[in-house]
């Protein structure tokens, strides 16, 4: 999708982007304009009014800034993706999020072009995928891994972001407990409704810092009737174990800023496998206490049914 998009930049662009323009099809669309990419950009009049025309426009937007950083085209990108979150449906989105993302792994452009994402995204799928994404991708600053992880906080705590909760959760379904440290305290941030993605927010393949956070969350937590967090935190492990799509936890770091090559590397020293019932060993006797101290209707129950382990109170609810 990326060199088909070529033809939509000018002559100018730095990196040799900007090459001829597009097939006679496009020409003679009446949405054509044969300016520059840049030039369009900045024009909002102008924007292309058919909506599969303003998909790709809004593709090539993102791709030209992730190519050049230019500046000039800063202020029209939000607006520009908030545009098309109004024009597409998430799956469109998710479709174009997608091309970025190849573009980046094949070194075409720089993971820059994620930010629009991230700050005008309002499903929570893309947006926690795109700041998963983020602190994996983001090169820029070689002598800090967390360089990534530390803008997207910015944005949470900021309030520049649509959906923070969905780069939270992002965040914690990294499973990296050096991220996992620096969004502790960023939690506090958060409204009970928005809890819910972290539920959400999981990528199958859980790391045994998700069950700890979570864990270590609820410890913090009264677990009475008028607490609104407690049930939302539980509800996260709950899904944690719920949606996995291997039957065992990892262990250990991620290769956070290691840029476009991150898949093609191996597993850091650190990562090892814990099979489900190891995992629920390890956690048998906080669970156990938590499901102790919360007052009834247990959430907790369900959890360390979840875990494979027996719960000690009666459930007395439909599962969530």
């Amino acid at each position: 999708m990326f060199n088909k998009l070529r033809g939509l930049f000018g002559s100018s662009s730095a990196n040799g982007v900007e090459k001829q323009r597009g097939v006679q099809a496009r020409e003679n669309s009446s949405d054509y304009d044969p300016r520059p990419l840049p030039a369009q950009i900045a024009d909002r009049s102008c924007w292309p009014t058919e909506d599969d025309r303003f998909v790709e426009f809004a593709t090539a937007a993102l791709a030209y800034y992730g190519v050049t950083m230019d500046p000039t085209v800063v202020g029209s990108l939000r607006e520009i993706y908030e545009q098309l979150i109004d024009r597409t449906q998430s799956q469109q989105r998710m479709e174009m999020y997608s091309a970025l993302r190849h573009s980046f792994e094949r070194g075409h452009i720089r993971c820059n072009a994620y930010l629009p994402v991230l700050l005008s995204e309002t499903d929570t799928g893309i947006a926690s995928t795109a700041a998963l994404d983020f602190c994996l991708f983001f090169n820029l600053k070689k002598d800090d891994p967390l360089a990534g992880a530390k803008e997207v906080i910015k944005f949470i705590v900021d309030g520049a972001a649509q959906n923070r909760a969905a780069l939270f959760g992002g965040l914690f379904a990294l499973g990296d407990e050096r991220v996992h440290k620096l969004i502790w305290n960023v939690r506090q941030c958060l409204d009970p409704k928005e809890l819910s993605a972290i539920a959400v927010c999981t990528t199958g393949h859980p790391n045994v810092a998700c069950v700890e956070f979570l864990v270590q969350w609820l410890e913090t937590l009264r677990g009475d009737r008028n607490d609104p967090y407690f049930g939302q935190v539980a509800s996260g492990l709950v899904m944690l174990v719920r949606k996995m799509r291997v039957p065992f936890f990892l262990t250990g770091l991620r290769h956070l800023g290691a840029g476009p090559d991150v898949g093609k590397l191996r597993p850091t020293d650190s990562e090892r496998k814990l099979n489900l019932s190891d995992g629920a060993n390890a956690f048998a006797n906080r669970l156990y206490a938590l499901e102790a101290k919360e007052e009834p209707p247990r959430v907790m129950s369900y959890v360390i049914r979840e875990f494979g382990l027996v719960p000690k109170f009666a459930i007395q609810k439909p599962e969530m």
